[in-house]
């Protein structure tokens, strides 16, 4: 039942804040399905960037 994006890596670096990274896990979970531990690692890294304000 894991059927998750294969751009997700891409979707979680391009989000440009915390409230959109939320949505987006959100969304994943309604579907019933889980992140893979890369993107878990991507989300909570963008996540670590957008709060010091670095937007890379």
């Amino acid at each position: 039942m894991m059927n998750t994006d294969p751009h997700m890596i891409a979707k979680i670096e391009a989000c440009p804040s915390v409230e959109e990274l939320d949505a987006l896990r959100d969304a994943v979970k309604a579907r019933g399905e889980e992140m893979p531990g890369e993107a878990v690692q991507a989300l909570a890294r963008r996540r670590v960037q957008l709060q010091v304000g670095g937007k890379r």
